[in-house]
């Protein structure tokens, strides 16, 4: 059995669309973590209807995982427009991302009073800088 097929047995996709918001936030880890990118529009399509903040927050980290831009402009969006810990998420996620169009609200949330959110944006833009300092050169 190769190492895939290993991979399929122990993830069911129909875990993401469970009752059970526990089930869904495993399911959603174990797609960023093995950057199961066919399972992004799902993400996506997920992020919109979760009501769990916990669950919102863990598709977030994986849409910056799965390295695709699809998910950099509503990870933006997020930024703008939302409040809490997931702005920490998102941010740490368009920096993993390269996504260059961020550095505005990464420059707004890295004043941010909470440290956690502060610290993700910092680290997004030094990451952002560094790779378009890279692409100058």
């Amino acid at each position: 059995m190769s190492e895939e097929q290993a991979d399929n047995t122990l993830f069911d996709p129909a875990m993401l669309d469970s009752p059970d918001a526990d089930v869904r936030r495993l399911a959603i880890i174990e797609v960023g973590k093995r950057r199961l990118t066919k399972f992004q529009d799902r993400l996506v399509r997920h992020l919109a209807t979760e009501f769990e903040e916990s669950n919102r927050r863990h598709i977030v980290r994986a849409l910056g995982n799965l390295g695709s831009q699809q998910g950099a402009e509503i990870l933006l969006k997020i930024m703008v427009q939302e409040a809490g810990l997931i702005l920490g998420d998102a941010a740490e996620s368009v920096g993993k991302l390269g996504f260059l169009q961020a550095e505005e609200a990464l420059e707004r949330l890295q004043y941010s009073p909470v440290e956690y959110i502060a610290n993700k944006a910092r680290w997004a833009l030094t990451r952002l800088r560094r790779l378009d300092n890279d692409n100058e050169v």
